[in-house]
């Protein structure tokens, strides 16, 4: 098995991309080591969904009664 010998390039994309235009033939793994796009703004619809749901099933799970967290209750 022979070795294949591996080089860093870091640059702009830009930069990578003339690299790569000088090299036609060579291979090239890419790794985006930072990303410049702006977190995604607030979606209210996907918020309003989230706490419908969250709604939907408010009371009907599953709970402690509650006097099961008093500190009597421990003792008991």
């Amino acid at each position: 098995m022979s070795s294949i010998p591996l080089q860093n390039i870091e640059g702009t994309g830009a930069e990578i991309s003339e690299y790569a235009k000088l090299h036609p033939t060579d291979r090239f793994r890419l790794i985006m080591l930072e990303d410049d796009n702006q977190p995604t703004p607030f979606d209210q619809a996907k918020w309003d969904r989230v706490m419908a749901s969250i709604n939907s099933v408010m009371g009907q799970l599953p709970a402690l009664q509650d006097d099961a967290m008093s500190t009597d209750s421990l003792y008991d």
